[in-house]
């Protein structure tokens, strides 16, 4: 189905000015009987930023919406990568749910070792958008690690023994995160309410 992204991208653009677009979040969610999962949430005008200046010659605002999220993932399969124990990971296809302001991202590690002890951490992402932040985190059956990546450490990090190094303490924890989103998504709500009812009344008056 073709559907018009217009509307989209003219959320995601507003929402720079409402919002920081400039952070992300990645969680690695490893259970070692199934593998690992990343799930990843990002603001729709940091995708958009990133899409436009990557693929300047692409015309997002009229194509497939399938076609439109394929670009999400072949990016940031390109801007990820994952070391365990040595190994690089194989981020795979996984699933989106796209908003005006939100947009989250599952993606499969196929070949997520056993118990890995070390993970070597490189997502540099969005950068091109400037002053770009990725909170990440490590979840794990014995232990959960963070770090936040950023032009500072070179969007690296290094796990291993229950620590990170390369961190800093800057960035937003999950909870913050959904919470910046709400209110987001509450403003704009009222701002359509106002815009609406501004309308109506000036219609009224010209009648």
């Amino acid at each position: 189905m073709r559907v018009n992204l217009t509307l989209v991208f003219f959320f995601g653009v507003f929402a720079v000015f409402a919002h920081n677009p400039l952070t992300s979040r990645v969680e690695l969610h490893a259970n070692f009987e199934k593998g690992a999962l990343l799930d990843i949430y990002l603001t729709q005008a940091g995708v958009h930023n990133a899409l436009t200046a990557n693929y300047p010659d692409v015309a997002f605002g009229e194509m497939e919406l399938d076609e439109y999220k394929g670009y999400i993932i072949r990016y940031l399969k390109e801007r990820i990568q994952l070391v365990a124990d040595g190994n690089l990971l194989e981020v795979g296809g996984g699933a989106i749910k796209l908003g005006t302001h939100q947009t989250d991202v599952k993606l499969y590690v196929t070949n997520y070792p056993d118990h890995a002890a070390q993970l070597e951490v490189k997502i540099d992402a969005f950068k091109e958008n400037g002053h770009q932040q990725t909170v990440f985190w490590w979840y794990t059956p014995e232990e959960t690690s963070k770090a936040v990546l950023s032009k500072n450490n070179d969007f690296r990090a290094s796990f291993g023994g229950g620590l990170a190094s390369n961190i800093e303490t800057a960035g937003l924890d999950r909870s913050s995160f959904i919470l910046i989103m709400t209110l987001l998504a509450l403003v704009l709500a009222a701002m359509m309410v106002l815009f609406v009812r501004s309308k109506m009344a000036q219609a009224i008056e010209g009648a």
